[in-house]
């Protein structure tokens, strides 16, 4: 008898996600229906299993028009793929305490982007005045150095003078952006192609 491992089902709110059976996982992978507010769960169940869902992959929200994108409280999503809202339009977005890695690319021509809620006890993120959504190279460190966002409607960005690397499409497809600035106290030394 051959045994499945991986497969995919669809759970409430238009989400497709796989799961892992062997180590009890999930990832959301596609949602071409989804639209207004979007929850995600921290389980998803199959067959009176419960999967907790870990990671939002590749293309998972392409060219989806939502609201506001929330989690669970209790979420363990750990990790945005590359790519995971190419070409989405999503007003607000929420980040769990459980996300801990924003791969590069993960905004890749993400649309209408202007509010982000972090949870207060994620201690990776901070959407600094309410404008840019800073992260950490190194999880040990307290400095937010780090540009992972700037919102979506931003005319004018003078980056943060504390952010050191401007990581790969943290500007992208913001078409009413007319001029990057920094300070004269900046720490920035690298930007992402």
């Amino acid at each position: 008898m051959k045994v499945i491992l991986r497969m995919e089902i669809e759970i409430k709110g238009n989400l497709k996600v796989k799961i892992n059976q062997k180590d009890s996982t999930a990832s959301v992978i596609e949602s071409p229906k989804a639209n207004g507010t979007v929850f995600i769960p921290r389980f998803a169940e199959h067959e009176n299993v419960k999967y907790k869902i870990i990671s939002i992959e590749k293309n998972a929200f392409k060219n989806c028009f939502i609201d506001r994108l929330t989690f669970a409280k209790d979420s363990e999503v750990e990790t945005f793929e590359k790519n995971c809202f190419y070409n989405a339009h999503i007003k607000k977005l929420e980040i769990p305490e459980s996300v801990k890695n924003l791969q590069n690319g993960w905004c890749n021509y993400l649309n209408d982007l202007t509010e982000i809620e972090i949870s207060p006890k994620n201690s990776r993120f901070i959407f600094y005045n309410k404008k840019f959504l800073l992260g950490k190279r190194s999880e040990q460190s307290d400095k937010f150095d780090v540009l992972n966002y700037a919102r979506f409607d931003i005319e004018e960005a003078v980056i943060p003078p504390q952010v050191a690397h401007i990581n790969k499409y943290s500007f992208s497809n913001h078409k009413e952006l007319k001029k990057i600035g920094y300070s004269s106290n900046s720490k920035l030394n690298t930007i992402d192609n």
